[in-house]
């Protein structure tokens, strides 16, 4: 229990039990699921006292954002230091982009390896920091493959109008485009000839 600010009771903390008749989570929290418990976009402190934001979430300094996972308030947006990014779904840390120097494989992102800098893994390719597991390759989950694919029967396929371009997937259009671009020079090349 923390007090509260005119010291007239002791509000609840993150993570406290909030059924008891009378009982209040401290400011900034509310109670969930008989939790106490930070608003989205955001997580506690160590001390579990303060709601700190999430990479993207509102900051005035960056003792407002997440502590301890190199993100620092910038433009009033917590965010991540030069050469790290947040993967989407670990929005509470920031992780080191791929060929980026590493000791472990922890300060890198998913399905990477740390030897010397951070890698994609085998069979993952890279992409925009984060490394996707190829077309046609084994998958457990959405998350594990390339962007644009989904798992379907434990194998990374392109999803809706995207279509394979060897490892990733490409917008169905651009494939149309690229296929009519190769039409055209072909019948120019034939009418040249």
């Amino acid at each position: 229990m923390v007090p509260k600010d005119d010291k007239s009771m002791c509000l609840l903390k993150i993570g406290e039990n909030c059924t008891a008749a009378g009982s209040e989570c401290m400011v900034g929290t509310t109670c969930k699921e008989q939790t106490c418990m930070c608003p989205e976009n955001s997580g506690p402190n160590t001390a579990k006292d303060k709601c700190l934001m999430y990479v993207g979430g509102q900051c005035a300094e960056s003792g407002d954002c997440v502590q301890g996972v190199n993100v620092v308030c910038n433009s009033s947006k917590c965010a991540c230091t030069s050469n790290k990014y947040a993967p989407s779904d670990m929005m509470d840390m920031c992780k080191l982009k791929l060929n980026q120097t590493c000791t472990n494989a922890d300060e890198c992102g998913m399905n990477t390896v740390c030897s010397t800098t951070c890698a994609c893994e085998a069979n993952y390719v890279a992409e925009e920091n984060r490394c996707g597991m190829k077309v046609g390759g084994a998958c457990t989950g959405d998350t594990h493959c390339v962007m644009n694919a989904e798992c379907k029967s434990e194998k990374c396929a392109c999803s809706g109008t995207y279509t394979s371009d060897g490892d990733y997937c490409k917008s169905g259009s651009a494939a149309v485009v690229a296929s009519l671009l190769l039409l055209v020079a072909a019948l120019v090349t034939s009418r040249l000839m």
